[in-house]
């Protein structure tokens, strides 16, 4: 560009003339820097987003890798499941058959219960995995043309209405004749829980028919039609269960600890010490809140103190049976005598009286009824 050249025309136009294209030009310099800075700003704006599209495909990399570990993973997991599954089924080479260890199974558990003296429900509940097993062998064979066994049909029918009819006649006569199970019965402990005032619907009795026609019908009508007499038993013996749990249990848990438990919720706000006497339980634990001790617990340090002194040692897990019980009589002489903290409640049953908690002197009766007695010692 020839600049001599352009700034002597410049000189030669009129004043007027030159600052109008001077302000012409600023104007344009302005607008192309206005443009500039537009453009840096963009620039930055599009570095920013290239600089989080990185970011984000880097995180979406590295998730995508530890996709790809977690599939290899549970495919390998499915393959030592497809391993486990295809052994499960698989001759073990020891001449073992399944049916056979189920039969062996399910009898050991029928005389060990037997000879076991504590009768809990948990302790057979090994039984159903071989009953189970056992009866769908049987329904199988049955399915596929089987005949049922007439002595088997029958005495199932039998069983089936003996137990229907024996809980009929025992709910008829607990809702209705009271008064009856009360002259007959020299049991003192029934006499006392049958004090508990019990609100029944009268019709409560009926609910064990369900029994007798669920079996009656099903064996009837296994071999003819098996499917249906299955889910016709399964549905009536489901219904019979769903009502006896509704209607009948509450009140007869009400009868047998209805008042023990009573007693316990009006106490569970309190800070106590309570214990049964002559009776084991749970129930006291649960509806009382009974509190965890602690070194502060004048009880907590009195049994340890026990186990030292009287015994030698440290935990009551070392003690013997007959220690135990020895230890549970300090415990309680330290309840009915000690140095508490805090006020102790006693629960015994009217039939097995403690003549300890009788003679103490410093123990007052609260309750009375129901088959249970409560005792209390104040905090002085």
């Amino acid at each position: 560009m020839d600049f001599k050249g352009l700034v002597d025309h410049y000189q030669t136009l009129p004043k007027s003339e030159l600052i109008e294209k001077l302000v012409f030009k600023n104007a344009r310099l302005l607008t192309q820097d206005n443009v500039i800075e537009k453009l840096e700003d963009e620039v930055k704006r599009i570095e920013e987003v290239d600089q989080g599209h990185q970011k984000l495909n880097s995180e979406l990399l590295e998730e995508n890798n530890q996709l790809k570990k977690q599939k290899e993973y549970t495919e390998e997991e499915l393959d030592e499941l497809r391993t486990l599954l295809k052994n499960t089924f698989k001759d073990s080479g020891f001449g073992l058959d399944f049916e056979k260890m189920m039969r062996i199974l399910l009898w050991v558990v029928l005389i060990l219960f037997t000879i076991v003296t504590t009768k809990i429900a948990h302790y057979s509940s090994m039984a159903y995995l071989p009953l189970s097993f056992l009866a769908s062998i049987e329904l199988y064979k049955i399915y596929n043309g089987k005949n049922f066994n007439r002595v088997l049909k029958y005495s199932l029918i039998i069983a089936g209405s003996f137990i229907g009819l024996i809980l009929m006649s025992s709910l008829f006569i607990i809702i209705n004749h009271k008064d009856l199970i009360l002259t007959i019965v020299k049991d003192s402990n029934i006499q006392y829980l049958l004090e508990n005032e019990i609100q029944w619907l009268g019709w409560e009795w009926l609910i064990p028919v369900l029994i007798i026609i669920g079996t009656l019908f099903s064996c009837l009508f296994l071999n003819l039609r098996l499917i249906p007499s299955l889910v016709f038993y399964s549905i009536v013996m489901g219904l019979n269960f769903s009502l006896l749990c509704k209607f009948v249990v509450p009140n007869v848990e009400n009868v047998i600890q209805g008042s023990a438990v009573s007693f316990y919720e009006n106490i569970s706000s309190e800070k106590k010490y309570l214990t049964t006497v002559g009776f084991k339980s749970y129930a006291h634990y649960f509806y009382s809140k009974i509190d965890l001790l602690d070194s502060n617990d004048s009880l907590y340090n009195a049994k340890k103190n026990i186990l030292k002194t009287n015994f030698n040692s440290l935990s009551l897990n070392e003690l013997s049976s007959e220690d135990k019980t020895r230890f549970n009589n300090y415990v309680l002489s330290w309840y009915i005598n000690g140095n508490i903290d805090r006020p102790v409640y006693f629960a015994t049953k009217k039939n097995k009286i403690n003549q300890q908690l009788e003679a103490a002197k410093n123990l007052i009766v609260i309750k009375d009824f129901g088959g249970f007695k409560f005792y209390k010692r104040e905090l002085k």
